[in-house]
């Protein structure tokens, strides 16, 4: 086996554990129950926004409850944004796609199916339930997520191409 294939074969891998490990953060998450979950998203709540907001808005419990559903939507939007980006990056190790589009539909059909798996399993855990939107939110996250990628890659490539004389995006 050459060098160069011996560096792709690794960074598979490499993509592998991290999709595997981010997946496995994910469940961990989920498999919060009900009080657990809030608690954690109270103690950030508390510990990096309250404090900085006029008493008047800190001490209201509507406000509060409604920052914190927002703050446990950005949570999940962005849990699936990083797996939207770590899916897109092995797709592109392997290959497997030509087009652009392929690439970032298959990135985010695999977050849509995982969140689906996971509101699923949040059916098992005490006071969770199984939301629908929260797969719509999760998978809008991977369409970042790879849409991002893809934005990345395709300035990087425009660069390599300015270097090399031919043109490109920047």
């Amino acid at each position: 086996m050459n060098r160069e294939n011996e560096n792709k074969t690794i960074k598979k891998l490499v993509m592998w554990i991290l999709i595997i490990v981010w997946m496995i953060c994910i469940f961990l998450f989920s498999s919060q129950n009900a009080d657990e979950s809030s608690e954690l998203s109270q103690g950030f709540l508390r510990s990096f926004v309250l404090k900085f907001l006029p008493d008047n808005i800190s001490r209201n419990q509507n406000t509060v409850d409604f920052m914190e559903h927002l703050l446990r939507k950005c949570a999940h939007m962005t849990e699936y944004t990083i797996l939207g980006v770590f899916i897109s990056v092995q797709i592109r190790l392997y290959k497997t796609f030509r087009r652009e589009w392929q690439k970032v539909l298959a990135a985010v059909l695999f977050v849509m199916l995982y969140a689906s798996t996971d509101e699923f399993h949040q059916l098992f855990v005490t006071g969770r339930s199984a939301q629908v939107t929260d797969v719509m939110i999760d998978t809008c996250g991977g369409l970042i997520g790879a849409g991002l990628t893809a934005a990345i890659v395709a300035i990087l490539h425009g660069r390599n191409k300015c270097r090399e004389g031919k043109g490109g995006l920047l």
